[in-house]
């Protein structure tokens, strides 16, 4: 009968189970302190977004608002635009070389004065079609550049996006709506002193245009450029010393003087309604 050979086994073979063994022949590992667990993340989607998303709309209303406040509060109190330009000057009347004269500042030749003949109403030949009293909000006949900005542009673009009401009737604003209504020709607004040797030349012309939509998945957003500007035919004054001299030329100047941006201005989105908070406006290339 054939005997087996015995085998010599290293200590920690045997007893599999004893010895740290674990029952399998191998050695047993030891226990981990605490499992790896992980936990679910909150899901959070970006999505893109549009006028027709909640709050945007408004929330831009709100800030184009805004913007035209501080706007007018420039014009209205920098001192810069208080720098009266030489070599030309106002007149009262229609008679521009008249001896009531003075140098204008930068702030008042951003308006023209519809009062051509200076008696107290606009409504002469040659003053009419200047003159539309639905933007001279303190009625003196002068049309300024705040009067205009905040009629013509801020009020009439706050309105649209306020106003439920699209160009084909339904009861939605999309951004296809918005630039389409700010491209408008229609809404360009302009006046102009009928042409006559008797009154000084003087008129405005306001656009807006190349309105685009450039919004992304994490805003509303436009850009347009923007252009007030406002032209006054004033009398060259060459200064007391010149007319001492006998140098008094009876001529006149075509003065244009404008407020020129181009504009980006949006509201954020982030899937939840937006807010007054989430409005921002921008310089196109501005860092």
């Amino acid at each position: 009968m054939a005997r087996g050979r015995n085998r010599s086994f290293p200590a920690f073979w045997r007893g599999n189970g004893r010895n740290g063994g674990n029952g399998n022949g191998r050695r047993k590992l030891p226990e981990m302190g605490k499992k790896l667990q992980f936990e679910p993340l909150e899901p959070r989607i970006l999505l893109s977004a549009d006028l027709l998303t909640d709050g945007v709309a408004g929330a831009m209303s709100a800030g184009i608002d805004q913007f035209g406040s501080v706007v007018n509060d420039f014009i209205l109190t920098d001192t810069l635009l208080d720098t009266r330009l030489p070599l030309v000057v106002l007149s009262g009347g229609d008679n521009l070389l008249n001896d009531f004269r003075r140098a204008p500042t930068i702030r008042e030749l951003l308006s023209v004065d519809a009062d051509l003949n200076s008696d107290n109403d606009a409504s002469d030949s040659g003053e009419t079609d200047l003159y539309n009293a639905a933007y001279d909000s303190d009625s003196d006949f002068v049309l300024t550049f705040n009067e205009l900005f905040d009629r013509k542009f801020i009020s009439d673009l706050t309105g649209f996006l306020d106003s439920p009401y699209d160009h084909d009737g339904k009861n939605e604003i999309t951004s296809d709506d918005l630039v389409s209504f700010l491209n408008d020709a229609n809404r360009h607004n302009s006046g102009t002193s009928a042409s006559s040797t008797d009154y000084p030349v003087r008129s405005y012309n306001l656009t807006v245009d190349s309105a685009v939509d450039i919004s992304t998945d994490s805003q509303v957003a436009f850009q347009l450029d923007f252009t007030l500007t406002f032209i006054n035919e004033l009398a060259l004054d060459l200064g007391y010393q010149a007319e001492d001299l006998g140098i008094a030329p009876e001529a006149t100047l075509d003065v244009d003087a404008a407020v020129s941006f181009a504009l980006q201005f949006g509201v954020m989105t982030s899937g939840e309604e937006a807010t007054d908070n989430d409005f921002f406006i921008s310089v196109p290339g501005a860092m």
